[in-house]
């Protein structure tokens, strides 16, 4: 049977994982309220979507904490590290917005709002691949030590 440790390396705290999704639970229902009640666009929802998996990948951290489970634990780092791709996300889309409503004549071609989500969404993907490579390695018993003298 596998133990808390077996999983982490480490023995995680208690009330860190519950504050933290508390927290992100609370920050995504103000900021839905905030976008229902106000003439947002609608793909500010990215940042009620990252809060919410946040929250939940606390909640699996918890849980975590007292039945470790492989299950438990692949759902824990899935919800944790995949939300701040969607912020990242959220961010190049507000860039975009930017250079758009910026009404520059003639812009070079990185300027532009279409080069700018491409680019930024090509990276996004690009550092997805890398963390789910390097996520993957974890779980490897032979690849944790590589990169190690």
């Amino acid at each position: 049977m596998s133990t808390t440790v077996d999983y982490f390396t480490y023995t995680p705290v208690h009330g860190a994982p519950e504050t933290a999704s508390v927290l992100f639970a609370i920050l995504a229902i103000v900021s839905t309220l905030q976008i229902l009640n106000t003439s947002s666009a609608r793909w500010q929802f990215i940042l009620v979507g990252t809060a919410a998996a946040e929250s939940i990948g606390y909640i699996f951290r918890s849980v975590c904490i007292n039945h470790v489970s492989l299950g438990l634990f692949i759902c824990m780092n899935l919800f944790l590290l995949l939300p701040p791709n969607a912020l990242a996300l959220f961010n190049y889309k507000i860039i975009a917005e930017v250079a758009r409503n910026s009404l520059v004549e003639n812009a070079p071609f990185w300027k532009r709002p279409r080069f700018l989500v491409w680019f930024f969404f090509a990276s996004d993907v690009f550092s997805f691949v890398l963390q789910s490579t390097g996520a993957s390695m974890t779980a490897v018993e032979n690849a944790k030590n590589a990169g190690k003298w």
